[in-house]
């Protein structure tokens, strides 16, 4: 049973071995079957793959060819990419270019579209305007013609004017020193023959003619004539000249290193000095000629009448007495001293009353006539609010102003034309901002009156005043009759001044403004000029103070003339007054050391010389005053000209400064020249 038991468990493990078995043997039968299917399957697809692989072989040679044929193509597709690439670059850049031109374009546009606008803008004014202006045209009369000389020219007739001035006051002072120089000729002519009268003497009595001796003193007169005028001719050409153009320079542009010399005139000159200093020589000795030599070696005695009343005692003191005796003994000698004298307080007063003259008509000008305080000047072509613009800013400064017509208009100056800056504007309030002087009364004027306000210079030169008739021309040149309502004190400038009504009347139109006078008001006005030459149509603006300095620029060139005077004064009162004080005390060396030997101090000889030095002084500076007076009066007269009026008047002031620096030269003078009384040798008196 055991057995049967362990055979059964062997039966059963291998009928359980058996199943297995038959399991996997039906288990790889299914297997093998289904290899077998996949066989036949693969099989299939292994001749359908070698089907495929012939017909991908036969493709793939013909796209193996097609590659070929795509290679070339790509290369040519490159060659083609290379170009469309540079076209492309190309075509960048000349997009960019484009886009730079179209900004450009766009800008040019804007441009044109505003200069468009603004063209159309002025088109339409223009119109306007052209409207306007053929209504004025078929307004206007027949135009004239008028051929105009270089007088025309404002510019000439002022260079002219003051070249004509120059040569006046050449002509005049050329008298004053023709005569002081003749008379030191003769002086110290007449000198040298008074201290040769015994050696004239012996030569006549020798057997030397008059004309002989006579050609002595006339060769000392010529050869210091020809000297002096050589150095004069050199000084005037190339030195006073040369002050001339540089003082001129300032006001006028011409060439100033070009020297004129005029030969005729030159030589006309040099024949007259010669000719001049041989007549003074010939009346220095006349008498030395008219005298036998018996005379002429006897020891001169002075020609002094003597009183015919007996007195025993003579009136005065004694050094005026000795004083009068010696200035009756040689008349010559004082004669000539106090025309020296005379002749350099002449220059001086003529100088310093000229300077004062012309600073106090600048001063006058710009504090009594023009009170206003600022000159502004537009335009109203440009813009026809520019006025209204001003006017609104002078108002915000708190600024007073007088709206005024300037131009230049023509008159007719004895059959030429001439010029003038005529001033329209409403006479009511136009003393505040220029004042009109009686010429005579120096009182002021109020009121329009009837008729136009000319200035003195205009008056006095067409010899016109109030009641007379002035013909002015307007712009086409037709002749418009004018009475003058008065004379107005002017000194700088050439203003007439009319009134709006009367404007209207005498031209047939309306004045148009372009000026305005400002008074400041005590207020600063900076600010308001600063805004007004912003707009538009402003023109200038010029202050009080800038206008006076400009006159005063002007005018420095008298103030150099003035200060040439001052030095020629100095020149004569030197070199003539040392010679005259030099002979003096020469000729009085006998007198003067017995006086020192007779116990006379060096003070009290001294004294003695200076006191009739001190009358020949006074009598000089007191002639000299009288003759500064007149002969600056006829310079001023020279210098003005219709623009300018200088004042006339006496200059007391320049008499005070002209008499003290004629003293001061004086004394230098002497006091140089009297050092010789000092060194008086007492033991040489019988030398003399």
């Amino acid at each position: 049973m055991a057995a049967y038991n362990a055979a059964l468990e062997q039966f059963n493990a291998g009928q359980s071995a058996f199943d297995a078995g038959l399991a996997q043997y039906n288990e790889g039968i299914a297997q093998y079957n289904d290899g077998l299917a996949q066989y036949y399957a693969a099989r299939d697809q292994y001749l359908a793959g070698e089907d495929e692989y012939a017909a991908g072989l036969a493709e793939y040679n013909a796209r193996l060819a097609e590659l070929a044929q795509a290679e070339a193509q790509y290369e040519e597709g490159q060659i083609q990419y290379q170009e469309g690439l540079e076209q492309y670059q190309e075509g960048l850049e000349q997009y960019q270019q484009g886009q730079e031109d179209l900004a450009e374009g766009l800008d040019l546009l804007n441009e044109g579209e505003e200069a468009y606008d603004e063209g159309l803008a002025q088109y339409e004014e223009g119109q306007v305007r052209l409207q306007e202006a053929m209504d004025d045209l078929e307004k206007l009369n027949q135009c004239h013609w008028n051929l105009l000389t270089p007088e025309g020219n404002a510019g000439f007739v002022q260079i002219r004017t003051d070249a004509r001035n120059v040569s006046d006051m050449g002509g005049t002072f050329a008298l004053v020193f023709i005569l002081v120089g003749a008379l030191v000729i003769y002086a110290t002519v007449g000198r040298i023959i008074d201290e040769q009268r015994n050696l004239v003497g012996v030569s006549k009595a020798l057997g030397m003619y008059n004309r002989e001796i006579f050609m002595k003193y006339l060769s000392f007169g010529v050869t210091a004539t020809v000297i002096g005028s050589i150095l004069g001719i050199v000084l005037g050409y190339f030195f006073i000249q040369s002050i001339y153009l540089t003082l001129y320079g300032a006001n006028y542009t011409f060439n100033m290193d070009h020297h004129s010399i005029i030969i005729w005139l030159t030589a006309v000159v040099f024949v007259a000095g010669l000719a001049l200093s041989s007549v003074t020589v010939w009346f220095a000795c006349s008498t030395l000629m008219r005298s036998s030599a018996i005379t002429l070696m006897q020891d001169r005695v002075p020609d002094i009448k003597r009183s015919k009343k007996k007195s025993g005692r003579g009136k005065g003191s004694l050094y005026g007495n000795m004083i009068l005796l010696n200035m009756l003994s040689d008349k010559k000698r004082v004669l000539v001293t106090i025309v020296s004298i005379a002749g350099s307080c002449t220059l001086l007063v003529t100088g310093m009353a000229l300077n004062f003259s012309i600073n106090n008509s600048i001063d006058a000008q710009f504090n009594d006539v023009e009170v206003y305080d600022l000159k502004i000047t537009y335009d109203l072509n440009i813009s026809g609010r520019v006025q209204d613009q001003i006017e609104r800013v002078l108002q915000e400064e708190s600024l007073s102003y007088l709206p005024v017509s300037s131009s230049f208009t023509s008159y007719d100056s004895n059959g030429k034309l001439g010029v003038f800056e005529l001033l329209t504007t409403d006479f009511g309030s136009i003393d505040q901002y220029i004042e009109r002087h009686d010429i005579n009364t120096n009182e002021i004027y109020t009121g329009a009156g009837s008729g136009i306000w000319i200035f003195q210079r205009l008056a006095e030169t067409l010899d016109i005043g109030a009641g007379d008739t002035l013909t002015l021309y307007d712009s086409s040149l037709n002749p418009h009759e004018v009475s003058i309502a008065g004379v107005f004190t002017e000194y700088v400038g050439q203003q007439v001044l009319m009134s709006n009504e009367l404007y209207e009347e005498v031209f047939n139109e309306t004045p148009q403004y372009n000026t305005l006078l400002v008074n400041q008001n005590g207020s600063d006005c900076t600010e308001a000029v600063e805004r007004i030459s912003d707009l538009n149509g402003f023109i200038s603006s010029r202050d009080t103070v800038e206008r006076y300095n400009h006159a005063k620029a002007l005018s420095s060139v008298l103030d150099y003339i003035s200060a040439l005077f001052v030095a020629a004064a100095g020149l004569m009162a030197y070199f003539i007054l040392l010679n005259l004080v030099n002979m003096y005390v020469h000729q009085k060396t006998h007198e003067l050391t017995i006086m020192r030997i007779n116990g006379f101090t060096v003070g009290e000889t001294i004294r003695y010389v200076s006191l009739e030095l001190i009358v020949s002084t006074v009598l000089g500076i007191i002639l000299g005053l009288g003759l500064g007076s007149l002969l600056s009066y006829r310079v001023v007269c020279l210098l003005e000209s219709l623009s300018l009026h200088i004042i006339r008047d006496i200059q007391f002031k320049a008499w005070g400064y002209a008499a003290f620096i004629t003293v001061i030269f004086a004394t230098l003078v002497s006091a140089w020249a009297l050092r010789k009384v000092r060194r008086l040798k007492l033991t040489d008196i019988n030398n003399e």
